[in-house]
């Protein structure tokens, strides 16, 4: 409802804020919004994040994902990735969307018809749809308890980074959506209709989708090595599928390099990090200067495993060497064999690494090859006698690696 202008009702136990912003002309069934930026201190101080009554609770529980430690890590590490300016590239924070549960007095500039001003209470204001952005930005910020938070340990490195950029995270501006009724407020149907429309309604890019998208050193280096001669030889890579066939007229995928990459320059925690920011095992973020370092030793390492196997590395479309697991693993292998040769000169290394892919392009990949039958991850198919995988992604890897490296000297 309109408010007088000459005066703000207030209500004994509820603290009132006027917000402006741009408001809405119309309204969608009833339902009017005004659009408006704020400092993240401010927003967490403008609608209730700590105390979720009983009845909204089962909306947040049963819709939206909780927000885990990871996810809030991985979102927090995006922060720094820009605040610290770490990154020559753009970024932004999506708009969040808050429900005013309450009757709401807006002011409508009438000179306009669009910038207006609105009361909400802090006590009945919930967000809709950003409580992740949120709870990440408490956490930095520090000092707002929050029932949906689930905490971890951690590191030392995340916690200076953490201050570094406390200030700045308290004020960043970001886009925040008002919604409420023209008359009336929100029911707690309302909410949830809102609540599921939001999250329910968006369309999330595949892998693939958003590996071709990113700015990122592990996709470059992917690319790098996809666009390798060698590769093109047999058939080149694609950006578009997420495995090999038969029938395909490529020989790898950028998802299976990257992922690759990734196990190499990080190892196997790093290896299931595809999405934000990355963490490398001593704390410091992954970043360009930790491929470089690596570059033409991997380099070296895939296009040797790859040419000495001649023509049956593209022929046997059926050989392990093609499945998108093993590829992965051999970026295992690669991360213990340079770290295993550490203390060694950078040419003695380089000469290790190219000896131990030499040795793994002489194993037979064939499914029927007898030697698999010591891998107590694959199981014989009786029917056709080929050996197959009978477990899951991440878990074949380690078991891929690990068999590799027993087959050239190495205890992984």
């Amino acid at each position: 409802m309109k408010k007088d202008e000459q005066s703000v009702p207030t209500k004994h136990g509820t603290t009132r804020k006027a917000i402006y912003g741009s408001l809405s002309n119309s309204n969608f069934n009833g339902v009017k919004t005004l659009l408006t930026h704020m400092k993240f201190s401010e927003l967490l101080r403008s609608c209730s994040f700590d105390l979720i009554p009983e009845h909204l609770r089962p909306i947040y529980n049963d819709i939206q994902r909780v927000s885990t430690p990871k996810r809030r890590n991985g979102l927090e590490d995006f922060f720094y990735k820009h605040l610290a300016q770490s990154t020559p590239i753009a970024g932004i924070v999506p708009p969040i969307l808050v429900g005013c549960m309450h009757e709401v007095e807006f002011i409508e500039n009438n000179n306009s018809g669009m910038i207006g001003e609105i009361d909400v209470q802090q006590e009945n204001t919930f967000i809709i749809d950003g409580i992740n952005r949120c709870g990440t930005a408490g956490t930095i910020i520090g000092g707002f308890d929050n029932q949906l938070l689930r905490f971890g340990k951690e590191s030392k490195n995340r916690l200076a980074r953490r201050i570094e950029i406390r200030n700045l995270i308290a004020e960043l501006e970001v886009p925040v959506m008002f919604i409420f009724r023209e008359k009336g407020k929100l029911t707690r149907d309302d909410f949830a209709q809102i609540f599921c429309d939001v999250n329910g309604q968006q369309q999330p890019l595949t892998m693939n989708q958003l590996i071709k998208l990113w700015d990122d050193p592990a996709t470059e280096l992917a690319k790098k090595i996809g666009n390798d001669i060698v590769i093109k030889s047999h058939g080149g890579m694609t950006d578009k599928s997420k495995k090999v066939t038969e029938n395909s007229d490529f020989i790898i995928t950028l998802n299976s390099l990257t992922r690759f990459v990734l196990g190499a320059v990080g190892g196997y925690n790093m290896q299931t990090k595809l999405k934000g920011v990355r963490e490398m095992n001593d704390g410091s973020i992954f970043n360009s200067s930790h491929t470089l370092e690596i570059e033409k030793d991997l380099l070296l390492f895939f296009n040797t495993w790859v040419d000495i196997q001649g023509d049956k590395f593209s022929n046997d479309r059926k050989g392990f060497q093609l499945v998108t697991t093993l590829i992965q693993a051999l970026g295992l292998v690669f991360h213990h064999i340079w770290h295993c040769c550490s203390n060694m000169s950078k040419t003695e290394r380089t000469h290790q690494i190219y000896i131990a892919a030499k040795k793994l392009a002489q194993i037979n990949y064939s499914r029927d090859a007898e030697h698999w039958k010591n891998c107590s991850f694959l199981t014989l198919n009786e029917d056709d006698l080929n050996y197959k995988v009978n477990s899951g992604g991440s878990t074949t890897r380690k078991h891929f690696a690990r068999y590799l490296c027993s087959k050239i000297g190495f205890n992984y």
